[in-house]
C-alpha cells in the first residue's frame, strides 16, 4: 500500500488565487427545508482573464503511481495542461504539458470531483465554497526566485477532494496537518488569505481561514469554526472567526501558532488586513443583506464593521424560517432590490434602471457603491447541497497530532462509493453573472459534463459559439443596452428553466433512487445542454429585438422607440419646447412603459378615465367626452357657469364643481350633468376647491376647500352631504376621504369617513367614523388622533388624503411636502417623512403598488408606496408598537412579527389554550405558524377531558376560517383516511379547503383512485394523473391530457407495464397512440415488439391492422411483418383473410409467397409467385386450390 499522506519533509504553500469579491454562504442542516447542508460561491473574478472550463477529474486507481504531481493552477487559460489529471486537461495543438512544482506520495485510489478554478465537490459530497480575504502576510511560490511555496488553493483543494470524504478530514487531518508543519509555505500574492465554507455527507458545515505564516515565506496560520446546524454563516472577503475555544474540538480547530488560546484574542482582528475601502460598501452590505434576509429577527444593521475597533457581525445567526434552495439561488442574484441600497434605483442606475456599477473612478473622485452579492463581472456561481445518506450516522474525528507528523487519521486508501451520494449531492451551477443565470443541477458524482462546459475555445479572450459561458455572458452584456426592458425577457427565461430544473431534481429523487451514475449524467447533461441551446436562441432573439434604440416586433409593423424616461431627461440638458406653437394634450400611459402620446387639442383642461381610454376635455363652458380607441365623440355639454374643479369619481361618472353647486355627469346615455347639492356658504366664492370625494355606496359626498384666514392662516372647510337625507353638514378640515374596512369581530364591512379636521381652533386631528347603513353591532368610531406635524412645520396643513383599499392605510400629503401614513383600524401614525420641497397639488391612487401618485408644482411625478417587507420591522424596531405590528402583520399578511407570534403562541400553548393557539396560528401572516413544527406542537398537547384532540381542534379552526396548506392537508387526511372517512376528504376537496399536492394524492391513491386523480389534477402532477387514467382504463384521456399540459409521456414504457396486466387495455391504448391527430406518438415497430415479447399475436394483429390502414409505401416492412406473424405464429387463416381483402400492397411479395406455401395456403402462394419453377411446384397441390382459380 502506498503512502496515504504527504511526507513531513515536503514543502507546501498556497499560490495565488484570482478572485476579488467572492461571497460564500454556508447553511446548516437544521436551517434548510429538506435537511441538506448548503455552501455557495459567487466567483467575482471577471476583472482578469480566466479559464472558463468546468471539468470532471475522474476517480482513479493508482497501482503504478508512486508520486502525485503538484501543479501551479493558472488563473488564465489554460488552467493547467496535464493529461494525468483529467482527459479534459490534455494538451492540444500548440500547448505544452505543465511542469510540476513538486510531488507528494500518491495513494491507492482517489475520488472523482468537479473543478473550476478550484475543486468544488467530490463524488461523496465533500463540498467547498470560497471567498478571498486580505491578511497581513504574504508567501511566494517555488517558480519565483527565492520562493518555496508549492501549493495553491486550487491544487490544495484538489488533493483534499481526491482523498477526503468529510470536512473534518479536509480541515484537521489533511490541510490542518500540512499548514501546521513548520516547513509549510503559503503564497497569497496580492490576495493574502482565503476562507472556505466546507460541508460533507455527515451533515457538518465548517468555515476555514488560512493565511501565510508571520515570516512571509515560512509556515502558515489557520483556524476553523463549525457552523451550528440551525444557523447561516457568511464570508464576504473578510475573516469572520474571532474568539475560539480550542478545548472544544467539536466546534473549533486551529494551527498551534495562532495564539487563539488567549481569552481576549480575536483571529480576524489579529490577522485581517486593515480596510483600504469602506467595509460598508465592500463587505458589510453583502453580509447584512444575507443575514437580514434569512434572520430578520436579529435586526442586524448594515453598518457593522469587521475589525475589533468596530461593532462586529456575528460569525453566524439562527434562521427565522427554514431556507429552501430556491431562496438561496434568489439571494445569489441579489442587487439590494427593494432596499434603501437598491442598485436599480436612482441617478446612478441611469435612465434604464441598471444595477451595474463598473470599477474605477475619475482622478480626484474617491468613493464607491455598495458591492452586491451578484456583481456584473461574476464568472460563475453555484450552490452545493449535501445530505446525509441513511447508512451514514456520524463522522470520525481526526486523532490528535503534532505539527511535524502526518495525521494518524488519514484519508481512506480505499474509496467506497455509495450510489445514494450521487443523488443526495447536487451542484447547482450558474454561468456568468448570477442575476442573469439559471442554476443547472449536476450530480456530485458526474463522470462527464456537456462539452459546452469544458470547450477549450471558451475563454474570455475569444468569443465561442460552443461555450455555455458565452451563451449566458452574451445575454448578460446585451442586457445592459436597455436593462429594464430586456430584463423582462431574461427574467422570464430564468423563471421558466429554473422552475424546470427544480422540478427535474424533485422528480428524479422521488422515483429514481436506484438510478446509476451514467443515467444521472445523461439526465443532467441533457437538461443542461437544452438550456444552453435555449439561451443561444434567446441571445439571437434579444439582439434582433433590441437594437439601434428600438424594439423590433416579432412580425412586420412599426418599431417602437425605447426612448428615455422623463425624470432622467429633466436631469440632463435635454431641450424641451412647444410643438409648432400649438396647445397639446400629453397623455403618459404608465401601464405601457410610460408611453407618451401628444394630441393637438385646444383644451384648457383634460382628465383621463381611470380604467378606459376615454378622455374628458374642457374649454371654457364647453365639456366633451371622447373615446380615443374608437376616435369618437361620446357626449358634449355647454355649462351655464364655469367649472372650477372636476374629476372622475367613478369610471362612468365625472364630478363637476361650479361656483354654486356640485354635479354628476354620466358617460352613459344622453343625460346632461345632474345637480347633487348646492355649495354651503362656508365654501363660498373665496374658497379654493381642492378635493371632491364620494363614498363607495355613492350615498355620501364630501367637498373640500381652503381659504385665507386671519393672520395668514389657511382655513379648511368640508361639506359632507347625505344623498339619502338630502342634508349637509359643514366640518372644519383640510382633507378627507372614504374607505371600506372590515373591523375585527364583524363579518360585514364598515364604510368610514376619514378626515383631518379641527374643532374650535384646536390642533388638527385625524377623525375616523362609520357613515351609512347601521352596522349589525356597534358602529365603528375611533377617538380623534393627533397628527404629529414636524417641529419646523407648525403652520403646515394637509392638502390631500387617499385611503389604500387593499392596505387600509391612509396616505396624507401636506402643503410643505410631508407624507404621513396612518392605520385606519387604529388611527395610529405609521410613518412621516418630507418627500418634496414643492407643494404636491394633485394626487391619485396608484393601484399597481397600492400607493399614491402625486405631481408637484414643478411638474415632478412622485410615487409613494409601502415596502411591505419592511413595514412591520419598522413598526417593531422604530415605533416599538407591538400591538400595531401584530395588527398590520395579520391583516396584510406581512413578515416581521414572527417573534411576536412565536412568543404569543408559546404562551397560549403553555396555558393549554388550544382554541386561542389555533386561532392565532390560523391568522398568522405568511404562514409563520402554519408549519409542520406547529402541527407537531398540537399533536403533542395533552387531550383535555371531553374535548377532541388538540390537533383536530386546530384543523377545525383552519377549516372554519379558510383553507389548509400542503402540510396541514396531509396531516388532516392521514387520520381521516385511516378511519375510512374518505367522503369527508372529498367534501373538503369540493369546497377547496385543502391544498392539493403529490403527497396528498399518494395517500388518497391507496384507497380511492378517483379522489387521487382529482388531487393530482389540481396539484399538476402529470405523471401521477396519467397513471390514474391507466388504472381506470381511461386510455382515451391520456393523450388529450398529455397534449394539453405539454407533458412528454414515455408511452413505450407505459405499454410495457400495461401489456402483461391488461392486454386489451394495452391494445386500445396503442391504437389511439398510433392514429393520433398529429401523427403516431409511438414507434409502431417498438409497439409490435412489446406485444410479441409476451406472444400476444391477436393484439399485435389488431394493432397493426389499425396502424397500417393507410397502406403507405414506407410501411412495407411492417406490412410484411404483420403477415409473417400470423403465417409463422399458427394463424394462417388470419393472414389469408388479410390477403383476401387486398388491404396492403407494399409488403415483400416473394417472402409472403414462401410463407404461404409453407403454411399450406397454396392458392395465395400462386398469387404471389412469379417464377415458373415456383408456380410448377405449388400448382400440383390441387386439393388445396380452388378449381376455378386453376381453370
Amino acid at each position: 500500500m502506498k503512502a496515504s499522506v504527504v511526507a513531513a519533509a515536503a514543502v507546501f504553500g498556497l499560490t495565488a488565487y484570482l478572485t476579488t469579491a467572492c461571497t460564500m454562504i454556508a447553511v446548516g442542516k437544521k436551517a434548510t427545508v429538506d435537511g441538506s447542508t448548503i455552501v455557495t460561491h459567487n466567483d467575482d473574478a471577471g476583472s482578469v482573464t480566466a479559464d472558463l472550463r468546468l471539468v470532471v477529474v475522474p476517480a482513479k486507481a493508482h497501482h503504478d503511481s508512486i508520486n502525485r504531481s503538484v501543479y501551479r493552477l493558472q488563473g488564465g487559460y489554460p488552467r493547467v495542461v496535464a493529461a494525468d489529471r483529467s482527459p479534459q486537461y490534455a494538451a492540444k495543438a500548440g500547448e505544452n504539458e505543465s511542469t510540476p512544482l513538486g510531488f507528494i506520495p500518491q495513494i491507492e485510489k482517489t475520488y472523482s470531483y468537479i473543478a473550476q478554478e478550484y475543486a468544488i465537490v467530490n463524488q461523496v459530497q465533500l463540498s467547498i465554497g470560497e471567498s478571498t480575504c486580505n491578511a497581513r502576510t504574504t508567501g511566494w511560490p517555488t517558480s519565483i526566485p527565492g520562493g518555496r511555496a508549492m501549493f495553491g488553493l486550487g491544487e490544495l483543494t484538489s488533493v483534499a477532494m481526491e482523498r477526503c470524504d468529510s470536512a473534518r478530514c479536509f480541515v484537521a487531518a489533511f490541510i490542518g496537518w500540512m499548514y501546521s508543519s513548520s516547513t509549510v509555505l503559503v503564497l497569497m500574492n496580492r490576495f493574502d488569505s482565503e476562507a472556505l465554507g466546507i460541508t460533507d455527507r455527515y451533515g457538518e458545515v465548517w468555515v476555514f481561514h488560512i493565511l501565510a505564516g508571520p515570516n512571509g515565506n515560512g509556515g502558515a496560520i489557520w483556524a476553523a469554526q463549525r457552523v451550528p446546524d440551525n444557523h447561516v454563516a457568511v464570508v464576504a472577503n473578510h475573516f469572520t472567526i474571532s474568539a475560539m475555544n480550542l478545548t472544544d474540538s467539536d466546534w473549533f480547530l486551529a494551527s498551534s501558532n495562532d495564539n487563539a488560546s488567549h481569552a481576549d484574542f480575536s483571529f480576524k482582528a489579529a490577522y485581517a488586513k486593515p480596510p483600504t475601502v469602506s467595509p460598508l460598501l465592500y463587505t458589510d452590505g453583502r453580509t447584512w443583506r444575507i443575514y437580514s434576509t434569512f434572520a430578520r429577527s436579529q435586526n442586524v444593521p448594515a453598518t457593522f464593521g469587521y475589525m475589533k475597533d468596530y461593532p462586529e457581525y456575528p460569525f453566524s445567526v439562527p434562521v427565522d424560517e427554514l431556507i429552501s434552495l430556491e431562496a438561496i439561488t434568489t439571494l445569489l442574484r441579489d442587487q439590494y432590490e427593494d432596499t434603501e441600497y437598491d442598485l436599480t434605483q436612482g441617478l446612478a442606475a441611469g435612465p434604464f434602471d441598471s444595477p451595474l456599477r463598473y470599477s474605477g473612478y475619475t482622478t480626484g473622485v474617491h468613493g464607491g457603491w455598495m458591492n452586491p452579492i451578484s456583481v456584473h463581472r461574476t464568472l460563475y456561481s453555484y450552490a452545493v447541497q449535501a445530505k446525509q445518506p441513511p447508512h451514514v450516522t456520524n463522522t470520525a474525528k481526526p486523532a490528535a497530532m503534532s505539527d511535524n507528523e502526518a495525521p494518524r487519521h488519514h484519508p481512506p486508501t480505499k474509496v467506497h462509493i455509495h450510489e445514494i451520494d450521487a443523488l443526495l449531492g447536487v451542484l447547482w451551477f450558474g454561468q456568468s453573472a448570477p442575476h442573469g443565470t439559471v442554476y443547472l443541477p449536476f450530480s456530485c458524482a458526474q463522470t462527464s459534463l456537456p462539452e459546452s462546459f469544458h470547450d477549450r475555445a471558451g475563454y474570455q479572450g475569444e468569443f465561442a459559439l460552443g461555450s455555455a459561458w458565452w451563451a449566458f455572458n452574451l445575454v448578460n452584456n446585451w442586457r445592459t443596452i436597455r436593462y429594464n426592458a430586456i430584463s423582462h425577457d431574461v427574467n422570464k427565461f430564468i423563471a421558466t428553466y429554473q422552475k424546470e430544473a427544480f422540478s427535474l431534481v424533485q422528480r428524479r429523487d422521488s422515483r429514481d433512487k436506484d438510478r446509476r451514475h451514467g443515467d444521472l449524467d445523461a439526465l443532467h447533461n441533457g437538461f443542461a445542454s437544452r438550456v444552453v441551446d435555449a439561451r443561444w436562441t434567446l441571445a439571437w432573439k434579444l439582439i434582433s429585438k433590441y437594437s439601434d434604440g428600438y424594439v423590433t416586433p416579432d412580425k412586420e409593423g412599426p418599431m417602437k422607440s425605447l426612448g428615455y424616461p422623463a425624470w432622467w431627461l429633466n436631469q440632463t440638458n435635454y431641450v424641451q419646447w412647444t410643438v409648432n406653437g400649438q396647445a397639446n394634450v400629453v397623455i403618459v400611459d404608465m401601464a405601457a412603459g410610460n408611453n407618451v402620446q401628444r394630441r393637438p387639442i385646444a383644451a384648457e383642461a383634460a382628465i383621463m378615465n381611470p380604467l378606459t381610454k376615454v378622455i374628458a376635455l374642457r374649454a371654457g363652458p364647453q365639456l366633451q367626452i371622447f373615446n380615443m380607441e374608437l376616435r369618437a365623440k361620446m357626449k358634449t355639454h355647454q355649462m351655464t357657469e364655469a367649472v372650477v374643479f372636476w374629476r372622475w369619481i367613478t369610471p362612468n361618472t365625472i364630478g363637476l364643481v361650479t361656483a354654486g353647486a356640485v354635479y354628476h355627469w354620466s358617460i352613459e346615455g344622453d343625460s346632461p350633468p345632474q345637480k347633487q347639492f348646492d355649495r354651503h356658504a362656508n365654501l363660498g366664492p373665496n374658497t379654493q376647491i381642492i378635493s371632491y370625494e364620494t363614498s363607495p355606496d355613492n350615498q355620501w359626498l364630501l367637498l373640500v376647500g381652503i381659504s385665507a384666514g386671519e393672520g395668514g392662516r389657511i382655513d379648511g372647510n368640508m361639506q359632507l352631504y347625505s344623498k339619502d337625507k338630502k342634508v349637509s353638514q359643514v366640518l372644519q378640515g383640510h382633507a378627507g376621504t372614504f374607505a371600506h374596512i372590515k373591523p375585527p369581530g364583524r363579518t360585514d364591512e364598515a364604510q368610514v369617513l376619514c378626515f383631518a379636521g379641527t374643532k374650535d381652533g384646536a390642533p388638527l386631528q385625524l377623525f375616523i367614523m362609520e357613515v351609512g347603513a347601521n352596522a349589525a353591532g356597534q358602529s365603528f368610531r375611533l377617538p380623534p388622533q393627533p397628527i404629529p406635524f414636524a417641529a419646523d412645520a407648525v403652520n403646515d396643513f394637509p392638502v390631500s388624503m387617499i385611503a389604500s383599499p387593499s392596505d387600509d392605510i391612509i396616505y396624507l400629503i401636506t402643503k410643505l411636502g410631508y407624507l404621513f401614513l396612518f392605520d385606519i383600524h387604529s388611527g395610529k401614525p405609521v410613518y412621516r417623512a418630507r418627500v418634496s420641497q414643492d407643494t404636491v397639488f394633485v394626487t391619485c391612487l396608484h393601484s399597481p403598488t397600492k400607493g399614491m401618485l402625486g405631481i408637484t408644482r414643478r411638474g415632478q411625478l412622485l410615487q409613494f408606496s409601502i415596502n411591505q417587507q419592511k413595514l412591520v420591522p419598522y413598526v417593531v424596531g422604530t415605533l416599538r408598537d407591538s400591538q400595531l405590528a401584530l395588527s398590520l402583520a395579520t391583516r396584510l399578511n406581512l413578515p416581521g412579527a414572527e417573534e411576536l407570534y412565536f412568543t404569543e403562541f408559546n404562551r397560549l400553548v403553555g396555558l393549554n389554550d388550544v382554541q386561542g393557539a389555533a386561532r392565532l396560528a390560523a391568522v398568522s401572516p405568511q404562514g409563520v405558524l402554519r408549519t409542520p413544527q406547529v402541527i407537531q406542537r398540537f399533536q403533542q398537547m395533552p387531550q383535555q377531558p371531553g374535548q377532541p384532540l388538540a390537533v383536530l381542534q386546530f384543523f377545525s379552526v383552519l377549516l372554519e376560517l379558510g383553507t389548509l396548506n400542503k402540510y396541514e392537508s396531509i396531516e388532516l387526511a392521514r387520520p381521516v383516511l385511516q378511519q375510512g372517512r374518505g367522503q369527508l376528504l372529498q367534501k373538503w376537496l369540493s369546497e377547496d379547503k385543502l391544498e392539493c399536492s403529490e403527497e396528498l394524492g399518494d395517500m388518497c391513491a391507496q384507497s380511492d383512485i378517483t379522489m387521487a386523480l382529482s388531487v393530482y389534477l389540481r396539484a399538476n402532477v402529470p405523471e401521477k394523473v396519467i397513471n390514474c387514467f391507466v388504472q381506470r382504463g381511461e386510455f382515451d384521456k391520456i393523450v388529450a391530457y398529455a397534449s394539453k399540459t405539454n407533458y412528454r409521456c414515455d408511452y413505450t414504457f407505459m405499454l410495457q407495464n400495461l401489456v402483461r396486466a391488461n392486454p386489451q387495455g394495452a391494445l386500445d391504448f396503442a391504437q389511439k397512440l398510433a392514429v393520433a391527430e398529429n401523427g403516431p406518438l409511438v414507434d409502431i415497430a417498438s409497439v409490435v415488439d412489446i406485444f410479441m415479447q409476451v406472444s400476444r399475436i391477436q393484439e399485435t394483429t389488431a394493432f397493426l391492422l389499425e396502424a397500417l390502414k393507410a397502406n403507405r409505401p414506407e410501411d412495407a416492412l411492417l406490412q410484411t411483418r404483420l403477415l409473417e406473424i400470423n403465417l409463422l405464429g399458427g394463424s394462417p387463416q388470419v393472414a389469408d383473410a388479410i390477403l383476401s381483402n387486398n388491404m396492403f400492397s407494399h409488403y415483400d411479395r416473394p417472402r409472403v409467397a414462401q410463407l404461404c406455401e409453407k403454411s399450406g395456403l397454396f392458392q395465395r402462394a400462386l398469387e404471389h409467385y412469379t417464377d415458373l419453377a415456383d408456380l410448377k411446384r405449388v400448382v400440383v397441390n390441387t386439393h388445396a386450390i380452388n378449381h376455378e382459380f386453376i381453370v
